[in-house]
């Protein structure tokens, strides 16, 4: 007889990917069925089968929660069986059960997105909505002692033309308090790996333009818990991406840095919605799995917006969070007065308008 082919998806509680082991065939104990999902409520002693590894003993191929494994069967009997993920046990009753063939089973996402595609659409919602954008940002930062410092500024976005989730140019003016008024913070985004982005900052106090190295791109954003690359955003390109887990609501993603001595931290989990796509909470480790730094969205909304002569929207991130659990430090950032696609020319992202911005920019 040909080998059927069965489909079954992983319990939806497991809370990491783990070896599919320790499999068992069981016979119920009674015929008597359980009133939800149709299960038998027990399994009988085990038979047949033990410690079935999905794929080959030198790289077992991990399983992870919601993912589907592809049996091979060839007999026509009904019966139940269980079998166990790490510590948990899943229980599955199929129609058809089954003398295996020889081979290795195999793993398949039934159509669920990869890493790399979950990653792809999340970065596109983070920062390339529309051709472009311009806006308020409030910065509030609050300290361990609960001391409050404010931060005020515009800033604006324009994607290079002709060129999918490509080069981008950011322009960021500080508008209050008196100590950073009339500062300028400028970067010219390279999607190329290879290209570090050029990032320059205007001091006005000392009539300075200094240009930030890559390996400052790292540290604080004028004071605040918000770096400088979370601004412009860090390139997927540079870390690598594993689909840990699916909720109802996320995708759980971790990610480690390719070049782990650039980063302060080992990995970061990024939990991204489902539906929308955008990054609603990111947390970083370092080694021994130490949780040191968190960014969070806390209010979403839907801007309207003209793209190509037709009207659309845009889930967009009003209010997010930053929080160093090192110095017990929070940053809350609020977005304002948002448009998207305005008229930006490129003459705007200069080093000549970094001391004298347009008008309607300081407005």
């Amino acid at each position: 007889m040909e080998p059927m082919q069965i489909f079954f998806t992983l319990d939806d509680k497991l809370r990491k990917p783990n070896i599919l082991s320790n499999f068992v065939v069981g016979v119920p104990e009674s015929e008597s069925r359980s009133a939800r999902g149709g299960l038998y409520e027990r399994v009988g002693e085990p038979n047949i089968l033990s410690n079935f590894v999905v794929g080959s003993p030198r790289s077992p191929m991990r399983a992870a929660r919601g993912s589907s494994i592809k049996l091979r069967l060839t007999d026509w009997y009904q019966k139940c069986f269980n079998f166990r993920c790490g510590r948990q046990i899943c229980h599955v009753c199929l129609i058809f059960v089954f003398l295996f063939t020889a081979g290795p089973a195999v793993a398949r996402d039934n159509g669920m997105p990869t890493a790399e595609e979950i990653v792809e659409k999340a970065n596109h919602v983070a920062l390339y909505q529309g051709l472009g954008i311009k806006g308020k940002v409030h910065l509030k930062i609050i300290d361990k002692q609960g001391r409050v410092r404010q931060r005020i500024l515009n800033i604006l976005r324009k994607d290079d033309v002709g060129e999918k989730d490509g080069d981008q140019k950011y322009f960021t003016y500080f508008k209050a308090p008196a100590d950073v008024r009339k500062m300028v913070f400028m970067v010219h985004k390279h999607i190329d790996p290879d290209i570090d982005d050029d990032r320059w900052l205007y001091l006005p106090a000392m009539d300075l333009v200094k240009r930030i190295a890559a390996s400052d791109k790292r540290t604080s954003f004028v004071g605040s818990d918000f770096l400088y690359e979370d601004i412009s955003g860090r390139s997927p390109s540079e870390d690598s991406h594993e689909l840990i887990r699916t909720t109802d609501r996320h995708y759980i993603l971790e990610n480690r840095p390719k070049k782990p001595e650039s980063v302060a931290f080992q990995y970061y989990l990024a939990y991204i919605d489902r539906q929308t796509f955008i990054t609603d909470k990111l947390e970083f480790y370092k080694k021994d799995k130490i949780l040191y730094r968190t960014m969070e969205v806390l209010e979403v909304r839907e801007i309207k917006a003209r793209e190509n002569g037709a009207s659309v929207t845009y889930p967009t991130a009003i209010i997010s969070q930053a929080r160093n659990l090192e110095t017990g430090s929070v940053t809350q950032m609020t977005l304002s007065d948002i448009v998207y696609n305005p008229d930006l020319g490129d003459n705007i992202f200069s080093e000549r308008y970094l001391r004298r911005p347009p008008r309607d920019i300081t407005r």
